[in-house]
């Protein structure tokens, strides 16, 4: 009655009815039996169902889990063999150590990853441990360890009080580390990746390091300036602010004048070319144009001077200007007869003397009526000379038989006719 009560609890502690099994890979199977316990966190879930010899070098057990409550296990589970006990063979048990959380369900029948230290340690391999020269090295190791101890009997002691709680804090640790195997090997990995990394640079690393140093020695020799510049900065900053807000109010303005201007641009890019050869021509002027203004600059207290007495002289000389104006405009059509007149006077060398300047004078037989004063009328003098032609006022261009009447200034083609400009007392 006793065996079967024993075998209905552990029936029911198993979970009973519907099992599961994985394969677990160990590299060492020494005194693994069929039917020792399989535990999940100390607690039992099954037992070991078969143990097949795989290779020389490898033994594949069969874990069968019973315990539905921890099925399926997470991806990343793997075993390990455990001491029940450090005297007792059948108090070991077969530990399994569940994947993290999140990974992807088992199946039935799967094989879990092999690790290095899953074997359970021997008590004969402590033993093989001091063969040949270990003993005396680990001897001197202890004599090393006791002189090395020797007065620090109260520090010890210190830090053997304060280790409980610091060998529960590790604990915790490596029971987190050891739930989250591939984690921390990925961790590793990486790592070991990176320390890699660094190694074959460290060339560079070394550079790296100098220059750095280099770097934090100029930020120290210069401190005060850093300071100072720094001091000034927050003021620099608000200015800085003040300033942006008054450009954000002036985009506004500037876009409507780029729009503005848009238009133009292509009259602007054709007046390119012309404005260069302006330039360059420019360019060649302004020492002279420079120069002009020097003479100007110099010149202006007399023109200011000349131009204060004009300014007196003005009225006068535009009432006179306004009087000579319609005379000038009369002797213009003359021009001609003007320029002709000194021309032949110029001309004549007989008319100049080489050293004096003088004219000659030449005595003309005159009709006895004409002269000054004379009181014949143009028709009387007329009838006294027959090859006398007449006009008063005399036209323009006359001489050359072309003459030029203007009304405004008296020359109508009457003038050429004498009884009509006949008056009393003579001409």
């Amino acid at each position: 009655m006793a065996a079967v009560v024993v075998v209905l609890i552990l029936v029911a502690a198993l979970g009973g009815g519907q099992s599961w099994t994985v394969y677990a890979p160990f590299t060492n199977a020494i005194q693994m039996t069929p039917g020792q316990q399989v535990r999940i966190a100390g607690r039992p879930v099954g037992e070991i169902a078969s143990i097949k010899l795989v290779n020389a070098n490898e033994a594949l057990v069969a874990l069968r889990i019973s315990n539905g409550n921890v099925w399926p296990l997470p991806q990343g589970t793997y075993a390990a063999a455990r001491w029940g006990s450090t005297t007792a063979y059948l108090g070991r048990y077969t530990e399994l150590i569940p994947g993290p959380k999140g990974n992807p369900p088992l199946h039935n029948g799967a094989i879990l990853p092999a690790q290095p230290d899953q074997s359970a340690f021997e008590l004969d391999q402590v033993y093989n441990l001091f063969s040949g020269g270990t003993a005396s090295q680990t001897g001197a190791l202890v004599d090393n360890f006791g002189a090395t101890l020797r007065g620090q009997g109260p520090a010890l002691k210190a830090g053997l009080s304060a280790a409980p709680s610091g060998l529960g804090q590790t604990a915790d640790l490596m029971q987190e580390l050891s739930a989250n195997t591939y984690d921390l090997q990925t961790l590793a990995t990486a790592g070991n990746r990176t320390v890699t990394a660094l190694a074959q640079r460290s060339t560079q690393l070394g550079d790296l390091v100098t220059h750095a140093a280099g770097t934090f020695g100029a930020f120290a020799a210069h401190t005060a300036a850093e300071q100072q510049a720094l001091q000034l900065a927050a003021p620099a900053f608000a200015q800085t602010d003040t300033t942006f807000g008054r450009l954000d109010t002036s985009l506004g303005d500037l876009t409507t004048l780029v729009n503005d201007l848009r238009p133009g641009a292509p009259a602007l890019a054709r007046l390119a070319g012309t404005a260069r050869a302006a330039l360059t021509t420019l360019r060649t002027v302004a020492p002279l144009a420079t120069s002009t203004l020097n003479v100007g600059i110099s010149s202006a207290p007399t023109v200011t001077k000349f131009l204060k007495t004009a300014t007196t002289v003005m009225p006068s000389a535009g009432k006179a200007l306004g009087t000579f104006a319609p005379m000038a405009a009369c002797l213009r059509p003359y021009t001609p007869d003007i320029v002709g007149f000194f021309s032949t006077w110029g001309g004549a060398a007989k008319n100049y003397a080489d050293k004096g300047h003088y004219a000659r004078a030449f005595p003309l037989t005159v009709m006895p009526g004409l002269y000054a004063g004379t009181i014949l009328d143009p028709q009387a003098a007329l009838a006294a000379d027959p090859g006398l032609s007449y006009a008063f006022p005399r036209p323009p261009g006359l001489n050359q038989g072309h003459p030029y009447f203007d009304p405004q200034c008296g020359v109508n083609p009457s003038s050429l006719v004498a009884p009509n400009n006949a008056k009393a007392g003579g001409e």
